[in-house]
């Protein structure tokens, strides 16, 4: 059994897409969380997510050019990209 990640998203009007961020280094990495309450912590509280299998989020970010997913941080990077489309 897979078990789904909590993702950050932006809220579009018609779709939402995966949040992206780009380390200090400029390494364009997914943040990924193991629960809502990790987000929250890392995010602050009202930020949008998507659960995603972990098979799911890899499929979605192949096209992207991100380095990594990164399971977990706790801090964030400060600059954030768009990223594609999730229903």
């Amino acid at each position: 059994m897979t078990s789904a990640l909590f993702v950050p998203v932006r809220r579009g009007r018609i779709a939402n897409s995966l949040r992206l961020f780009t380390t200090p280094g400029g390494e364009r990495i997914v943040a990924a969380f193991t629960s809502s309450a990790r987000l929250r912590f890392a995010l602050g509280v009202g930020h949008p997510w998507v659960r995603l299998a972990r098979p799911a989020l890899r499929t979605l970010i192949r096209e992207l050019e991100v380095d990594r997913v990164v399971v977990d941080p706790v801090a964030m990077p400060t600059r954030r990209h768009h990223g594609r489309s999730v229903a």
